[in-house]
């Protein structure tokens, strides 16, 4: 299933995208050195990323999330049970019923976790790519364009 870009990654990808058009305009304008500090920033704006512990913040607020919900589900689940069974319900089958429940709801978020953290490493990764490619040579882009060497005829 694909999924849209998350908050996160909306908000590092568009400061990016500032970083380096600040960087290019003001490269254009004043000194084509300006796009290299740009890819400083970017390379630095890379590294704050990679500091994020985003695996161990969505297990947080998982743990926290199945902490105030979990009750609620037992409660429903043994009234539904009640009323299927008509009282007495067989020994050990609510136990069973929720293990299993159990384990298939941690499974399927160790997978999102899984998920999310490969994005955010994939992020991290093309940002960092960007802001090195920019450090290195946009300067040299900028004096090239600038001295008509990208012209068409």
């Amino acid at each position: 299933m694909k999924m849209g870009l998350a908050r996160s990654e909306k908000v590092v990808y568009g400061a990016v995208a500032a970083i380096f058009a600040s960087g290019l305009l003001l490269g254009f304008l004043c000194s084509p050195v300006w796009l290299n500090r740009a890819g400083s920033l970017i390379i630095a704006l890379a590294v704050l990323v990679a500091g994020i512990r985003i695996g161990e913040i969505l297990s947080e607020r998982i743990e926290d999330f199945r902490s105030r919900n979990l009750p609620l589900f037992r409660d429903g689940l043994h009234q539904s049970n009640l009323e299927f069974f008509g009282g007495k319900l067989p020994d050990g089958f609510e136990e069973k019923q929720l293990a299993g429940f159990d384990e298939q709801v941690k499974t399927a978020f160790d997978k999102y976790i899984k998920d999310q953290v490969d994005r955010f490493k994939n992020m991290e990764i093309k940002v960092l790519i960007i802001g090195t490619i920019t450090n290195g040579f946009g300067d040299w882009f900028i004096t090239l364009f600038k001295s008509g060497a990208f012209q068409c005829a």
